[in-house]
C-alpha cells in the first residue's frame, strides 16, 4: 500500500480486474459459434491469451483463420456474441474478483479520486451493477461508447485524464489485467499495474519487466 500512496487518482479496468466476467466471455465466444455449427477449439487459456493479446485483434484473426467459410463480418460476429453475453450476466452470472471488495472499499473510503475505463459498454455495465452494488460507488466511467479507439488504444485512458485534469500526471496509476489494456495505459503514459494469474501470463508479458510497471499475482 505504500506504493499506491503516492498516487492521487486510480484507473480500473473492468472485466477480468473489478469483475470475473471473463469466463462468461469465453462461453459467450464457443455459444456463438456452436449456434453457427463452428467448435471454438480453445480451453480458457488460450483463449485469453488471444482476447488480451496486444494487438487487439488476435481472437478475431484466429476466428476468420480457423473458420475462413464464415461470410459475417466482425461486427456482426461480436453483435450476436454480446446478445449472448448480456443474457448470461442478467441471469446473475457474475461476481468479484478475489480480495476486489477489500481493496477497492480501501480505495473508496481514502482520499482518492477512481474512475473506470473499460472496453464494455453501458448497458452491460448497468446491469452488473446492478447486481454488485459496491460498483456503484464508483464515481466516473468511462465506457465503450465516450471514447473513439478501444484498449490497446489510449483513448480512454485519455478521456480519464481530461476529466481529470486537475490531477498532475505522475499521480495517476492504473490497473489492467491484459498486455492489450498496458499498452493502453503506457500510451496515455500512466504508471501501469498489471494484475493477472500467473497461469495465464503470455509470453511476451515478460517484456513489460524493463517498464515503469508492477506485476502482481491475484488475487489483488
Amino acid at each position: 500500500m505504500n506504493l499506491l500512496s503516492n498516487f492521487s487518482l486510480f484507473c480500473f479496468d473492468f472485466d477480468g480486474l473489478l469483475v470475473d466476467t471473463e469466463n462468461t466471455h469465453f462461453l459467450a465466444y464457443t455459444k456463438m459459434l456452436s449456434n453457427k455449427g463452428f467448435a471454438l477449439g480453445l480451453d480458457f487459456p488460450s483463449y485469453i491469451k488471444l482476447a488480451h493479446h496486444s494487438s487487439g485483434t488476435a481472437l478475431k484473426d484466429y476466428i476468420f483463420q480457423k473458420f475462413p467459410q464464415i461470410t459475417d463480418d466482425w461486427a456482426s460476429l461480436r453483435g450476436e456474441k454480446l446478445k449472448i453475453y448480456t443474457q448470461m450476466i442478467e441471469e446473475g452470472n457474475v461476481k468479484l474478483m478475489p480480495k476486489v471488495e477489500e481493496f477497492l472499499s480501501f480505495v473508496l473510503e481514502g482520499s482518492f479520486h477512481t474512475c473506470v475505463v473499460t472496453n464494455s459498454p453501458k448497458k452491460d455495465i448497468d446491469i452488473i451493477c446492478n447486481h454488485l452494488p459496491l460498483l456503484n460507488q464508483i464515481p466516473k466511467w468511462f465506457t465503450r461508447e465516450t471514447y473513439a479507439r478501444p484498449k490497446p488504444h489510449p483513448d480512454g485512458y485519455l478521456s480519464a485524464l481530461n476529466y481529470f485534469s486537475d490531477i498532475p500526471r505522475e499521480k495517476v496509476v492504473g490497473f489492467e489485467d491484459s498486455l492489450k489494456g498496458i499498452e493502453a495505459l503506457k500510451a496515455a503514459k500512466i504508471f501501469p499495474i498489471l494484475v493477472c494469474d500467473k497461469k495465464l501470463l503470455e509470453t511476451s508479458f515478460n517484456d513489460l519487466l524493463h517498464l515503469e510497471s508492477l506485476s502482481l499475482e491475484k488475487p489483488l
